[in-house]
C-alpha cells in the first residue's frame, strides 16, 4: 500500500518516493538508508566538538507508519579525537523516532540514545551519548535510502 503526501515529513525514505498518479508517494516496506552524521558533541571535560561519520540503517516501514530497524555507524568526534562506533535498533511513527544504541569509544562501553525527527532528505537529531563519559550531541543525518525489492 502507498501513502500519499508524506515525503516532506520522511527523509528515511525520501529516495524512493516518486511521482504517481496525481501526488507524490512513499512505498512501504525495506529500505536501507545510508548518509552522513554531521554533530555537535558537548559535556564533560572536552568541552564542544565536531562531529562527522556515516550512519548506515535496514529499516521497514509498514502500511500504518509504524516503522522500526537497525542502525550502525561510525564517527569521529574531534573534541575527545577519538573515533565512536555504534549499533543497535531505531523505532518511530511517522516523522518521530529514537534510538538506542551500543557505543564503543577507545575501549570504553556506552549507551547512545537519540530523539530522530524525520525531515526531506534531512533528519534532526538531539540525544546523549555514555561511552568514555557523559556527552550531549545534537546534529543532522544526510541519508539517501537505497530500495530493496
Amino acid at each position: 500500500m502507498r501513502h500519499p503526501a508524506l515525503l516532506l515529513i520522511l527523509s528515511v525514505w525520501p529516495a524512493l518516493a516518486h511521482a504517481h498518479g496525481s501526488g507524490l508517494t512513499i512505498p512501504t516496506g525495506w529500505t536501507v538508508p545510508t548518509g552522513l552524521d554531521l554533530g555537535l558533541a558537548f559535556g564533560g571535560d572536552d568541552g564542544v566538538g565536531f562531529t562527522l561519520g556515516g550512519e548506515l540503517s535496514v529499516v521497514y516501514l509498514s502500511d500504518e507508519l509504524w516503522w522500526a530497524g537497525l542502525v550502525t555507524s561510525a564517527r569521529y568526534d574531534w573534541a575527545v579525537d577519538h573515533a565512536l562506533y555504534a549499533v543497535g535498533p531505531e523505532i518511530g511513527f511517522a516523522f518521530v523516532g529514537v534510538e538506542a544504541l551500543a557505543e564503543h569509544r577507545d575501549g570504553d562501553w556506552g549507551a547512545r540514545l537519540r530523539l530522530v525527527v524525520p525531515g526531506p532528505l534531512l533528519t534532526g537529531y538531539v540525544g546523549l551519548t555514555t561511552a568514555g563519559g557523559a556527552r550531549g550531541e545534537v546534529g543532522l543525518l544526510l541519508k539517501f535510502p537505497l530500495g530493496v525489492q
